[in-house]
Formats: structure tokens, C-alpha cells, sequence
């Protein structure tokens, strides 16, 4: 059992109700483990020695061995009795959040599943030494809390304003205590709860200020009687919990039709408990091969149920490419919750608001600078990309005076640009389409693009699937860079290759009078494999598309927004197009929202008397002000706490930002198990080398399992492993996600793909 003490205000009880819970566990458990990890004027002030001193005087077995049973520490002592920050700076000490984690996390690891209370300081909201908010600092843990409400005049909103503030954290708060000050505050605070099973506890007032504390207090039957409830509901609360998971885990699989699944006998769901920046926290069934040095832990619900654990994993899929700023983000929560409570939801034909004011400016000043002049909003990126071919498509016969009803794009082997029928008529006939519809009818050209990547420490481009590129020519061979900025370089335009994939290109242009667009994942096909496409090939594409007339169309939807390390691929493949579309990281991962972005002269296409001209596709959530203003929360979030720089001028500097550590991918790359690697802005794709052809390659469900348990969830794409971290992750997580890719492909001695005839699936 595990818990964290929070006060609504300095002076409520805390330390008074964590002595009485911590001598209540002491009679149901072996040890428990007391952590107060910040302490302020001290030593006068030592929450730890008063908790050590009382329930030793309480406990009422053998004194000798009592020390074995209770370990009550402070972690972060200042003399000062002021708030953990200004105390931290009067004594020249600067205390991160991060070394505050990993000292609690140290002691609860060393206790070897002790009970465990942690006490705060001040109020819910007071700062730690960095300055960080209690509420954020140690919502990595995200404890189940007794929050110790304020029994005083003016206690009925002090304690509900920290209750909404912990609850909107995604803090439980199963129990509410306080000490009676002659104010029936928990009545008001029963009225406004809004979980009604949370115990609301008030405990007899303390003797006054002058007499000091005995221990006759904590032996009043009414006080025993209450903390007596407070232990017994603590533990409803974790059986509950486990019950739950064990439920989950049981009817799940017959309630959800998971989207890209086979659902049979070989499902293997993971139950995510809660997510906080980069993590899940992950409940499983404990087992050897779960993580055994986890400090998080749970217990069973009976005794003929299974034990279970919590523990953290890297979210390796940045949940399935949305995640941009972190999970549980503090500041787009808030964002979000303002705009939900200044708006809720409006329609958006012809009304203006605020947040949509806002963000189009934005947008159009930044991630569309400098070609983009009009911001079409709709609720996903296949949605985008469906306005993205309307758009298209009537331009191309604006501009060329065509009424054709045949007309086509021009697009690549591999594109994937959503599940919508005609984002899916945009692709060839293949695994994510073929049996979908009966509707489903390509109608396109498409095209293998050379594609790049890492093999044996050096960047080379692969033409394994697009042969037909070189027929004559033995470039091919000879083409590899030492460093990205080199394979990227403007003048490989006029090389011969570039020369090659002009004519190749030009070739292509000549032989259909359909195409009426051209759609292209700059850069990185998502779910075609995580595979890179040369930049020289796609500036070529565009280049002679532009040249014809013929409308381009970006799919940023998985790369745009800082994926690639970059605002926007424009600034990496050096080319604009006409259309481009948005949306997975628009909001920061948060909230589902997408924008296509269009040039004046598309707009103009669709300029006409008669309403049946207008561009007819909209949806009842079209540009909602809390999506709004949660996308506008995330794009300078972007700017100003991930540390990133982005200057107009940067698409001739060609400027990105580097988070894997470039030496170790290269290793990776030299690994017998390891055709290729790519590796772009916040994407890092492993391609396992498969011994057969002619079967679709899988990695083996054995190598996931290694991965999670080691505290890595990763979803592959064939025999494709990736890791995505978001914009703002630190350069040492991704270090330490890189040092386990390493270790697990050099020592497993168990297969790492399998082969069967199925889907390599996202």
C-alpha cells in the first residue's frame, strides 16, 4: 500500500495525519517506508524524526525491533521556512525535478516493497526547489492521495481548489482527511466530490498551539476509529484497482474491435494505466520476465489472484505518431480546460472566434511561411487529405480548362495517406486497401522512389525496388554520404543522378494526360515502413510537376510539426507545394484536429455565384475552439520548452534538430541482424534483416516481450522495429532507448522476425 499526503494549505495536519496512517500500517505490514523529499526550516522543522517519534511511542510491540520495521527519511533539508524554491536559493542549491524523482525512487526501490507514504510540503501547489509545481514534479508517480483538507474558516475553497487542481493532474484521490477547527468544512466538500466514493474523514481538533502533541490524541478511540478507515478503505481502493485490471484484461478483448487487428488467440493487449511524458505506466501480471527493478508495484486482489505490477515504458510508438509535447501536458490541459469552459463548442461556416483567428495566423506565419495563404479545418489527417484532393483536383482543371472525369494522381509504391475511400484510392492496390472496399479503386500512377538509408555506418541509396531508375547507368552503386546535410545537398540536383530522375520523371509526366495531382509523404513514408525517399528524387517530382501545371499535395500528416526535426519538410526537401495537410501533431498529441493549408489561387478555384461551387466538406467539430486553442498551446510549447529554433530564413540553411546520438546509430546500422537503419528528426526505424523472401516478415512476439519488459513499448511494422520520441524529449532518454536497441540485437539468442503470409500493419 502506497500513498501520498497532500495539504490544501501550510498547517493543516499533514505530518499530524501521516504519523497516525504510518502507525495504523505498522500493525498490518512488515515495514514501511516514510519519505518526506523536501524539508524546509529545518531542524527546528523534521517532519521525519516527528513521524519516528510518535509511532514509536504508539507502537506496542517490541521496542528492539522496531527500528527494522519503520525507516522515515528526508531527502532535500534547508534551514530556511520558506517554500522549497526560495529556500533553495538563499542557500546557493539547485535541485532539479528530475534528481528529486530519482532520490524517492532510489529509497522505494531499496525497500523492497515496503508500504510507503510520502508527505509534501506546503500546499498541492508549492513549489519544489526548481520552482516546479508539488502537483506536476511527482506526477511521474502519480500516487493515490490522502489529501489533508483545511479544517479553518475560508477551508471549504482552499480544499476543493487543490482537490480540482490534483484531479486535473490525473491524480485518484481516494480519501479526504482534516482536523476539526469548529468549521464543518466536510460537509461542503461531500456536496461538491465529484467521485462519490471518496472517504471524507474529519478527525477531533488538536490541543492548542501552546501544549505540545501526545500521544493521547492518536489513542482517542474516535481518532484510532478514523485512521482504522482510512487503512481499510486505502485498501478497497488498491483491491479495486487490481479487480479492475483483471477485468479489463479478461472482457476487453470481447467488447473492443481493435482498429489494424486479427483478433484470435495470439492477441497480446497491453492495459495502460495512466501516461506522463514520454510513458505509459504500464499494469501486467508480474512475472520473470517483468522488469524486477521497477520500484512501482501493486498486490492482489485475493489470494487466488494473480500478482500484478506498474511500471514505465517508453512510449516507442509516440502514441501511434500524435505525441508532440508529452502526455498529461500541463499547460494544454489548462488550455484546453479554458477554452472548453469560455466556449464548449460553436459552429464554424461563417462564424469567428478567437482561438481559430488565432491559430490561422499562426499557421500560416510559421508552419505554411512563406507559400501558404488560406487554412481549411477538418477532424484527421485522412479527412485533410480528402479537401487536399478536392483542392487538387480542381485547380488542375481550373487551370487547365479540363472537365475529364479520369483524371489521376501521380503518387508512390508504399504511400499510405488514410482509410477514407478516396485517401485510399490515392494508393496502389495493397495490404491496407485491397480487401477494404468494395469501392476501392486506385486511381493513380504510381512509382517506386529510390529510397535511402544507413548500412554499415554510411548513408547509401538503395534502388532495390526501383531498378528501373538505373537501367544504364551504374550511379547507383557509387551513391553514399558520410552525413545526412551531405546526401541532402541542393547540388545533387544537377548531378547525374539528378539528371537521371528528371528524365525518369519526365518520362513518366509524358506518358498519361490524366494526372491532375501530385501526392507525396515528403520525405518518409509512415506507414509504408518508416522508409526514407531520397530528397533529390521528390525536389526532381515537384519540380517537373510544378513545371506542367500539375498540383502539388504534401502529406505532412505524420511528418509535419517538428517530426522530422522540423517545422515543416519544406525546410528539409527545399520545395513548396500547393496544398499540404496537417494534423497529428497539431495539437501536441492532446486532441484530434487537422488543417489543410492552400495557396490564394486554390482558394480562387473555388470562387463562384452559385453555392454549389464552394467547397462543400465539412464536419459539426470544423475548427472547434478547444481543439483551436489546445494547437496553439502545442505550437508554442514547441517553440518555447523543447528548445527548438525555427527562423524564417532556415529553409536555405537547412537547420534541424538532432535527438539520436548519431555514433550509436551508426552501430546500430553495422549489426549483422540489421539491413538498414533510418533515422530522421524524432524517427529511428531498425529494418531486420529477413533471410527469405517472398513472405511477409514479422518480428516475433518474443522480441516485443524483451522490449516491454526492459521498458519499451514498441508496435512494429513488419520487419520493421521504430522508436519515435516527441520534439521534447531529452537527448539522454533517446541515448538510453538506443544503448537496450543495441544491447537486445547483439545478445538475443532467440529469432527476431518470424515468417508468415499476414500484414505488416502500423
Amino acid at each position: 500500500m502506497w500513498f501520498q499526503i497532500w495539504g490544501a494549505n501550510t498547517n493543516v495536519g499533514k505530518t499530524v495525519i501521516s504519523t497516525g496512517i504510518v502507525s495504523q500500517l505498522l500493525k498490518r505490514v512488515t515495514h514501511c517506508l516514510y519519505l518526506k523529499p523536501v524539508q524546509t526550516g529545518y531542524p527546528p522543522d523534521d517532519d521525519a524524526a516527528f513521524v519516528q517519534r510518535h509511532c514509536k511511542q504508539l507502537w506496542k510491540g517490541d521496542s528492539r525491533g522496531f527500528d527494522q520495521r519503520l525507516s522515515c527519511k528526508k531527502l532535500f533539508v534547508f534551514e530556511q521556512p520558506l517554500s522549497a524554491e526560495e529556500a533553495a536559493k538563499r542557500q546557493g542549491k539547485q535541485i532539479s525535478d528530475q534528481q528529486v524523482m530519482q532520490a524517492v525512487l532510489k529509497e522505494w526501490e531499496n525497500s523492497h516493497g515496503s508500504a510507503l507514504i510520502i508527505e509534501t510540503a506546503g500546499g498541492v501547489l508549492s513549489p519544489l526547489p526548481s520552482g516546479t509545481s508539488q502537483a506536476d514534479g511527482y506526477r511521474p508517480l502519480r500516487l493515490p492521495v490522502v489529501l489533508v483538507g483545511d479544517g479553518a474558516l475560508g477551508g471549504i475553497s482552499t480544499t476543493l481548489t487543490c482537490y480540482e487542481s490534483l484531479l486535473l493532474r490525473g491524480y485518484d484521490v481516494p480519501i479526504i482527511a482534516t482536523i476539526d477547527q469548529g468549521y464543518p468544512n466536510w460537509e461542503a466538500w461531500k456536496n461538491a466530490i465529484l467521485e462519490k466514493d471518496t472517504l471524507i474523514v474529519s478527525l477531533p481538533s488538536l490541543p492548542p498551539k501552546d501544549i505540545p502533541l501526545s500521544n493521547d490524541w492518536y489513542l482517542k478511540p474516535q481518532v484510532q476509529q478514523a485512521f482504522q478507515s482510512i487503512i481499510e478503505h486505502g485498501k478497497e481502493y488498491f483491491t479495486k484497482r487490481v479487480k479492475r485490471w483483471e477485468e479489463m484484461e479478461q472482457k476487453a478483448p470481447k467488447l473492443f474491435w481493435w482498429p489494424f487487428t486479427q483478433h484470435g488467440s495470439s492477441l497480446h493487449p497491453v492495459i495502460v494505466d495512466s501516461a506522463f511524458g514520454d510513458n505509459y505506466q504500464v499494469a501486467q501480471k508480474k512475472s520473470e520476465e517483468t522488469n524486477s527493478k521497477s520500484p512501482y508495484f501493486a498486490f492482489r486482489a485475493n489470494e487466488d489472484s494473480s500478482s500484478w505490477h506498474l511500471f514505465d515504458a517508453f512510449d516507442g510508438v509516440a502514441s501511434w505518431w500524435t505525441q508532440g509535447v508529452g502526455h498529461a501536458n500541463v499547460q494544454l490541459n489548462r488550455s484546453m480546460m479554458k477554452a472548453a469552459g469560455r466556449y464548449g463548442h460553436v459552429i464554424f461556416p461563417q462564424v469567428i472566434h478567437q482561438p481559430a483567428y488565432q491559430l490561422s495566423k499562426e499557421l500560416l506565419e510559421t508552419v505554411g511561411y512563406p507559400w501558404a495563404n488560406r487554412a481549411y479545418y477538418s477532424d484527421d489527417g485522412s479527412t485533410a487529405i480528402e479537401i487536399a484532393i478536392k483542392m487538387g483536383l480542381r485547380l488542375y482543371s481550373t487551370r487547365h480548362g479540363s472537365t475529364h472525369q479520369q483524371l489521376e494522381v501521380l503518387s508512390f509504391f508504399g504511400s499510405y495517406h488514410g482509410d477514407t475511400l478516396g485517401a485510399m484510392d490515392c494508393c496502389p492496390k495493397g495490404d491496407y486497401n485491397e480487401l477494404q472496399s468494395p469501392w476501392f479503386q486506385p486511381k493513380g500512377v504510381f512509382i517506386e522512389p529510390p529510397r535511402i538509408g544507413m548500412q554499415n555506418g554510411r548513408w547509401i541509396l538503395d534502388i532495390s525496388n526501383s531498378s528501373e531508375l538505373f537501367q544504364n547507368s551504374s550511379m547507383a552503386n557509387q551513391a553514399y554520404w558520410d552525413s545526412w546535410d551531405e546526401m541532402a545537398d541542393l547540388q545533387r540536383d544537377e548531378s547525374e543522378i539528378g539528371i537521371i530522375y528528371q528524365r525518369y520523371v519526365n518520362k513518366i509526366l509524358d506518358s498519361s494526360r490524366n494526372i491532375a495531382s501530385l501526392i507525396i509523404e515528403p520525405l518518409i513514408q509512415g506507414a509504408g515502413g518508416m522508409r526514407l525517399i531520397d530528397p533529390c528524387f521528390q525536389r526532381v517530382l515537384v519540380q517537373e510537376a510544378k513545371r506542367r501545371g500539375i498540383p502539388v499535395i504534401f502529406d505532412e500528416v505524420f511528418s509535419g510539426i517538428w517530426r522530422l526535426g522540423v517545422l515543416s519538410s519544406t525546410h528539409l526537401l527545399r520545395a513548396y507545394p500547393d496544398i499540404a495537410a496537417y494534423a497529428k501533431l497539431l495539437t501536441g498529441g492532446l486532441l484530434p484536429m487537422a488543417v489543410t493549408l492552400t495557396t490564394e489561387e486554390v482558394f480562387d478555384a473555388f470562387k463562384a455565384e452559385k453555392k454549389k461551387f464552394a467547397l462543400l466538406h465539412g464536419h459539426s467539430y470544423t475548427a472547434y475552439p478547444v481543439g483551436c486553442q489546445v494547437a496553439l498551446e502545442s505550437l508554442a510549447y514547441y517553440r518555447t520548452s523543447c528548445h527548438l529554433k525555427e527562423e524564417k530564413s532556415s529553409i536555405e540553411q537547412n537547420r534541424m534538430t538532432a535527438f539520436w546520438n548519431m555514433d550509436k546509430v551508426r552501430e546500430l546500422s553495422c549489426l549483422p541482424s540489421v539491413q538498414m537503419v533510418s533515422c530522421l528528426g524524432t524517427v529511428l526505424a531498425i529494418e531486420l534483416r529477413s533471410p527469405q523472401q517472398g513472405y511477409h516478415a514479422m518480428v516475433t512476439q518474443e522480441l516485443l516481450d524483451s522490449l516491454l519488459a526492459q521498458g519499451i513499448y514498441a508496435r512494429p511494422l513488419g520487419n520493421v522495429i521504430y522508436l519515435m520520441c516527441s520534439p521534447c524529449t531529452q537527448s539522454s532518454a533517446c541515448d538510453h532507448l538506443l544503448n537496450k536497441l543495441l544491447e537486445t540485437f547483439s545478445r538475443s539468442n532467440k529469432p527476431l522476425l518470424a515468417h508468415q503470409d499476414d500484414v505488416a500493419i502500423p
